[in-house]
């Protein structure tokens, strides 16, 4: 039988490339129709073309009918859309398991250790999905958004290993229970400093386009409106921006906590399993990257919809994620 301690190792192995594997496929999402369709959600699901009328190529030829078919079916059928309110599995899951791992890692740590620097992201984390618990409660407005399954269980997987990139897991696979000396306190500081500003601007641009969706109930353009003020002056999806800033600064908080190779891992080890164990150095900037690519395609495709939408009247200075940049 399968111990937890073995089972924790590895999906802590599994971090790293599982997020790797995901920052491929949304990359290939951008010239792909069908992984498009599947990553779209919300509004621009809803504006997307049917893959049926979009020409698919295998080894530069148009692919089969039926394969058309398939990917029609697979992409477009009303069993493989869920609801996008369903966004709220992803944060009770993600603190389901940030909360189990937490007290799983807690054998052998004194009471006195319990305010130390290593824990600050840890607290950050359970109060970011908190409050993204919250606002897909009582702040969005979800209306009758679809995501398709495929996107949602990708999000489950992105929330199941967060955990394993913020709270130490070490001992999951043998390596001695000792933290690594923890970040400078100025570094920690800057860290939780830009991830509180980020969530406070996170949820103040959730709360205006909340408001927006709720008062513009007979817009022609289906609740939707351009909207404006704070940072949206200047880019099309600062909320987008705002979640790229608390993980650059989990990335901050974490650079210097890196789980080491692997005590147990020999020089003449199989290489995959070198490289896998050597990713777990890297697996906080892994996440940042994943986090970042993720964001800045969907918010790419939300720009395009309100641009294609609201056409002339839809400010020509705005970009779709970074002022003045993109």
């Amino acid at each position: 039988m399968v111990s937890i301690s073995t089972a924790l190792c590895v999906c802590d192995l599994l971090t790293a490339p599982v997020y790797l594997i995901l920052t491929a496929v949304v990359l290939a999402s951008v010239v792909s129709p069908v992984l498009g369709d599947l990553s779209s959600h919300g509004k621009t699901r809803s504006d997307a073309t049917p893959t049926s009328n979009k020409e698919q190529h295998v080894g530069g030829s148009t692919s089969p009918v039926f394969i058309h078919r398939f990917c029609q079916f697979a992409t477009t059928n009303e069993i493989f859309l869920v609801e996008k309110r369903m966004f709220l599995h992803f944060y009770i899951s993600g603190i389901l398991f940030a909360a189990a791992l937490w007290i799983c890692d807690q054998p052998g740590i004194s009471s006195e250790h319990i305010l130390e620097l290593h824990y600050v992201p840890v607290v950050l984390l359970l109060i970011h999905l908190c409050r993204r618990a919250y606002e897909c409660v009582y702040v969005h407005a979800w209306g009758n958004g679809k995501m398709h399954v495929g996107g949602y269980v990708l999000g489950l997987l992105h929330y199941a290993f967060v955990p394993f990139v913020v709270i130490d897991s070490d001992w999951c696979c043998g390596d001695d229970f000792a933290r690594d000396p923890a970040p400078s306190t100025m570094q920690m500081a800057l860290g939780a400093l830009l991830c509180c500003y980020g969530q406070a601007q996170q949820h103040i641009h959730h709360k205006i386009l909340a408001d927006i969706r709720k008062g513009d109930a007979s817009s022609s353009f289906g609740r939707y409106s351009i909207p404006m003020g704070r940072w949206f002056n200047t880019v099309s999806c600062p909320h987008y921006l705002a979640e790229i800033l608390i993980y650059v600064a989990f990335a901050i908080m974490l650079n210097e906590d890196m789980p080491p190779c692997g005590t147990f891992v020999q020089p003449n080890s199989q290489l995959a399993m070198s490289s896998v164990f050597g990713l777990r150095r890297y697996k906080h900037l892994i996440l940042c990257i994943w986090v970042a690519t993720n964001l800045t395609v969907s918010a790419h495709k939300s720009h395009g919809w309100y641009k294609r939408h609201f056409g002339s009247k839809y400010p020509k200075h705005r970009k779709a994620i970074i002022p003045l940049i993109f």
